[in-house]
């Protein structure tokens, strides 16, 4: 009897320890903060991408658990099943073949073009009207089809938001940077860069941004299905245009 009890304990352990472990997603996030969308606090991790990711999670019965590498290498581990899902993912035809998207998108994004102060050049729309410097963005990143697709541009990559900032603020240089401005002023301060760096209007990108889940999981697509259904009644809450406002995010 004794043994009979010992070994039901060990099946109901068995079941609950995989029950936590499903109920568990790991998120992968950039080793560099990502202001408004994410950025690590002495609280904790905080940002308009984790806040209504952490919404809809409770919603869904799913706990979320960060882990950060750099930005490539959250590329790679989503490919490979090492994180379950990112966060704030543009859709691309490329990055379909490793996740599967929740079906509407719950974060919009902006990626502006940013020169050292002493370069003056204006920008209007049109990425030829530029093409005689040298491009800098960061590795993996994805700026729009336009610049995707500018064949005609000499494209150079970074790895994260600091270096990126550190290379064009470089008096001696001349050439431009892409990024997320909040981001980028973020770590122009942060550097002590803040008013070597201007940024050029108009804004070359703005596009919408999805939670991804990794293919590599068998249940991906019940993950992006239950967390899509979510996502439908959290956006039309108040509390989705509270989040909106408090990072000053355009609905």
């Amino acid at each position: 009897m004794l043994v009979r009890l010992i070994l039901f304990c060990f099946l109901v352990a068995g079941v609950c320890s995989v029950r936590v472990q499903a109920d568990t997603l790991v998120v992968g996030l950039a080793d560099a903060d990502y202001p408004p969308f994410y950025y690590e606090t002495d609280q904790g991790f905080e940002g308009a991408a984790v806040e209504v990711a952490e919404d809809l999670a409770r919603a869904t019965g799913h706990e979320l658990i960060y882990k950060r590498y750099p930005w490539r290498r959250v590329q790679h581990n989503l490919n490979a099943g090492v994180v379950d899902m990112v966060i704030l993912y543009f859709r691309t035809a490329e990055r379909e073949q490793d996740v599967i998207y929740t079906d509407s998108p719950h974060l919009k994004e902006r990626s502006s073009l940013f020169v050292p102060v002493h370069l003056d050049i204006q920008f209007n729309g049109e990425l030829g009207s530029v093409s005689q410097y040298p491009f800098y963005g960061v590795r993996g990143y994805f700026y729009g089809d336009a610049y995707q697709h500018a064949a005609f541009l000499n494209k150079f990559e970074v790895s994260n938001e600091p270096e990126l900032i550190r290379k064009v603020a470089n008096p001696r240089l001349n050439l431009i940077g892409i990024g997320n401005k909040p981001a980028l002023e973020f770590y122009a301060r942060k550097l002590g860069f803040e008013g070597q760096i201007r940024f050029l209007a108009p804004d070359l990108y703005e596009g919408d941004n999805y939670l991804a889940f990794s293919r590599a999981r068998k249940d991906a697509r019940q993950l992006a299905r239950a967390f899509s259904e979510q996502l439908i009644v959290y956006k039309k809450s108040k509390r989705y245009y509270q989040v909106l406002e408090k990072y000053g995010i355009r609905p």
